[in-house]
């Protein structure tokens, strides 16, 4: 089986999942190739992969873009479909040339963008939803037009979460084309270390520092809770839009030797944090434009590794834990509630701690092993052949 992925760019380091599962992917025997095709291949030296076909955007000239966006700003999106048609021409002479068996796009613009070409060569097209495109492209009336059409023509659209699922067919995806297949992690990359009998003080948080990871949220909380046990701390590891306010507001309020923002840093690096930390908190919530998350495989990693989980009851967040831990599970946006959930954490006896943090690791190896997920991904595939 030839599988052609296509995304916009290969890999993002907020991307691991896309990576993990091409990757996988191509070692299973099922599959002769998992090839990539991009418009932009990114940190190669970080995440190496051989079969990757780069197709660089045409470039526009100044008046092009000039044009473009007045007319994108008065809502004519002339632009971006101008951009899809270049885009379409070179992507269509290539895979007409690699004669895949599957083309799967993932995030859904890539969808929109590639179905047209997938009708032509009469190929099965598999399209993975991940959280933004599911939710804030959605209010967008451009592009929940383009989405419902391609819900249409698609083969078959993935999503991580019953929450997305459920948020899909409500937008008209066809309930026997939709499924749930997590991205998953490697399991046996993750040393499992049961930290119950020891005292919880520092915790450790994983995200783009962009409005819907809440990182606002969990600093405002924790710094409450520095008031009542000042020997805890917080490592936020993450770049974004929001990096320099949110240092500003930890600076302003005095809370600097307690809270750290390193920024973006290496995989296995932000590995060695977590195995250093007694407790992992991610607090996201819908943003004001409407972005969500799907399920952040952070949550899958730390429970892996064996921490204990402070999140929110967001978007499809509750599904990744167990139902023992999701006493820790605080209201999106609740400051208070989220202090709560910190301090029910510290607070819990060794015992207890003891069942949840055995029972996480025990749901992620059960229902977000990527082996597991990515042979759920090729029987699915063979089904379309």
């Amino acid at each position: 089986m030839k599988i052609a992925h296509y995304c916009n760019k290969f890999s993002p380091l907020s991307e691991t999942f896309v990576y993990d599962v091409v990757k996988v992917l191509q070692s299973n025997k099922l599959v002769t190739t998992s090839e990539v095709i991009t418009h932009m291949h990114i940190n190669k030296n970080q995440r190496p992969y051989l079969y990757v076909t780069e197709i660089k955007d045409v470039s526009l000239t100044i008046f092009q873009k000039i044009w473009h966006f007045v007319l994108d700003k008065i809502g004519y999106r002339a632009g971006i479909e101008y951009q899809w048609k270049l885009k379409r021409i070179r992507l269509f002479n290539i895979l007409k040339w690699k004669k895949p068996d599957i083309i799967h796009a993932h995030f859904g613009p890539q969808g929109c963008i590639i179905i047209p070409i997938a009708i032509t060569l009469d190929i099965p097209l598999v399209v993975s939803f991940h959280g933004w495109d599911a939710f804030e492209l959605t209010r967008d009336e451009f592009w929940i037009g383009h989405i419902k059409r391609m819900f249409l023509s698609a083969s078959k659209i993935t999503v991580v979460s019953k929450y997305m699922q459920h948020h899909l067919i409500s937008l008209g995806c066809p309930e026997n084309k939709i499924e749930i297949i997590h991205v998953g992690k490697i399991i046996y990359d993750y040393k499992f270390i049961n930290k119950s009998k020891l005292e919880v003080k520092n915790f450790v948080s994983i995200g783009r520092l962009v409005e819907k990871k809440g990182h606002y949220d969990s600093v405002k909380a924790f710094i409450n809770i520095l008031k009542k046990y000042p020997q805890a701390t917080l490592t936020i590891i993450g770049d974004g839009p929001l990096k320099d306010d949110l240092e500003k507001f930890v600076f302003s309020k005095k809370a600097e030797n307690n809270i750290k923002i390193l920024g973006a840093i290496d995989h296995e690096i932000t590995k060695d944090y977590l195995y250093k930390a007694d407790a992992f908190i991610l607090c996201s919530k819908t943003a004001d434009n409407g972005d969500m998350e799907g399920i952040p495989t952070v949550l899958m990693e730390a429970q892996a590794i064996g921490l204990p989980c402070v999140t929110t009851r967001h978007s499809g967040i509750p599904e990744v834990l167990d139902q023992v831990a999701h006493v820790f599970l605080a209201e999106e946006g609740n400051v208070d509630d989220i202090e709560r959930a910190i301090l029910l954490l510290i607070n819990t006896p060794p015992d207890v701690l003891d069942t949840i943090i055995v029972k996480g690791r025990e749901k992620v190896e059960r229902e977000f092993n990527l082996e597991t997920e990515t042979n759920k991904l090729i029987s699915l595939y063979k089904g379309l052949l």
